[in-house]
């Protein structure tokens, strides 16, 4: 991608980088409760796994619980991890930096979710620190809260809006849907995405959903069956409009199968709100649409 004087412009998603580094800031204890051959117990607080297993061996007991609880550490190794994770993409991208992260936790998809509850999977507890890093963003770094949706949707719109160069920085592969320079500052990968990728991803995750997000696409559908589907689709040259047809189709003939769970539901409805629930949001406030149909948009202007 050729890149003007000043650098491309820099998203970044910075949701995933407070995780990362609010961890830093943490470790587990277990809390054990231990055995000996006369039944009598004894407790322990080990730092590892491995250690508990040991304990174990050395002293002949054996394990009867284990509860793991968080110990807080320094919340500045935290700071720290994050400022080094955004001076290495300074270093890499240049300072045109647009970072964005949660806001107030609001999120159009809760509202149009019907079928599952939307990350509903969800249940591991936050990091201790998760507030304290979105604050040094914000403060530091001028992270731009995001209301009303995910910090993902915000660049995805802000990638589609731009005129200039930009790079996506995030390890989030649901931004895979945008084309263009990517950088997984998790992984330290940069690869580029095409428009060709960047659509099928899409049409992928309409019809296998996102177990990441308790999204659940069609019934007994997963990533390799979808692929292997739009790519037989693919070598009949179909427009958009046939590929949302097929997919349709394949929701109904999912209907007939045991188990499934949309029995008696219209499968366009059913196909649509999986398409709109993985999405990556490309204008304010739109809702995904089939092909050839009128745009629609959020009722009530859920937004930041």
């Amino acid at each position: 991608m050729a890149q003007n004087k000043k650098g491309p412009t820099v998203l970044v998603d910075a949701d995933g980088l407070l995780y990362a580094a609010a961890a830093v800031g943490e470790e587990n204890v277990w809390d054990c409760i231990f055995e000996d051959s006369e039944g009598n117990h004894t407790f322990a607080s080990l730092r590892y796994v491995v250690d508990i297993k040991k304990h174990a061996e050395d002293l002949n007991l054996t394990l009867v619980e284990k509860t793991a609880r968080k110990i807080p550490g320094d919340v500045t190794h935290c700071l720290h991890a994050a400022k080094m994770t955004m001076k290495q993409i300074q270093e890499r991208y240049g300072k045109r930096l647009e970072v964005y992260v949660k806001g107030d936790g609001t999120n159009y998809r809760d509202q149009i979710s019907t079928l599952v509850e939307y990350k509903a999977n969800r249940t591991q507890e936050k990091p201790l620190y998760l507030e304290e890093v979105r604050q040094y963003m914000m403060t530091v770094w001028n992270a731009i809260p995001v209301n009303g949706k995910e910090a993902d949707d915000m660049i995805a719109t802000r990638a589609y809006e731009s005129s200039q160069p930009y790079v996506i920085c995030s390890p989030d592969k649901d931004l895979d849907q945008i084309p263009g320079l990517h950088w997984n500052y998790r992984k330290n990968v940069e690869y580029t995405i095409s428009q060709f990728e960047a659509d099928f991803f899409f049409w992928q995750q309409c019809l296998s959903g996102d177990s990441a997000d308790h999204i659940k696409g069609c019934w007994k559908i997963g990533p390799g069956i979808a692929e292997k589907l739009l790519q037989e689709w693919l070598q009949d040259d179909p427009s958009e409009r046939d590929i949302w047809d097929n997919i349709v189709e394949v929701y109904a003939d999912s209907m007939g199968l045991p188990g499934c769970p949309y029995v008696g539901m219209p499968p366009e409805l059913v196909a649509l709100e999986n398409a709109r629930l993985v999405w990556m949001q490309t204008e304010n406030l739109r809702l995904w649409t089939p092909p050839g149909e009128d745009p629609e948009y959020l009722e009530g202007g859920l937004d930041d």
